[in-house]
């Protein structure tokens, strides 16, 4: 069975972290989830959705610059343009997360876009 290890966008230490998981066996990588945080209260919280989108891109670059593996973009990802500019960094797909919270058909709206078939109409970015 094939492992994915997910790594959070850490601009210090991402390729370190993604080295060590693929060193540990994971045939593939995911880039991209939520910063930690916390709330007013204290209670810890997670930063996500398009607030980690820069970040996230620039991680993913990285980790495809440093290693020769597989990798899911994660992170931001909202709109058509979110998605390309993933692949065209060397992504071999794309998670769709806090997006769906707001918009349940977000992965739905993204694939239609993006399919062979879509006008330009269909593919907003």
């Amino acid at each position: 069975m094939p492992v994915l290890a997910k790594l959070r966008p850490d601009a210090v230490r991402v390729v370190e972290a993604a080295r060590a998981a693929v060193d540990a066996g994971a045939e593939a990588l995911v880039v991209g989830q939520a910063l930690p945080g916390a709330m007013p209260d204290g209670r810890d919280a997670g930063l996500s959705g398009p607030a980690v989108g820069p970040l996230a891109l620039r991680c993913l670059t990285e980790v495809l610059a440093a290693l020769d593996v597989p990798v899911v973009a994660g992170g931001g990802i909202t709109t058509v343009a979110d998605v390309r500019a993933r692949l065209a960094a060397g992504a071999v797909a794309v998670q769709v997360g806090a997006a769906l919270l707001h918009d349940p058909t977000t992965a739905a709206r993204l694939v239609a876009a993006l399919s062979p078939d879509a006008t330009s109409e269909e593919t907003p970015s």
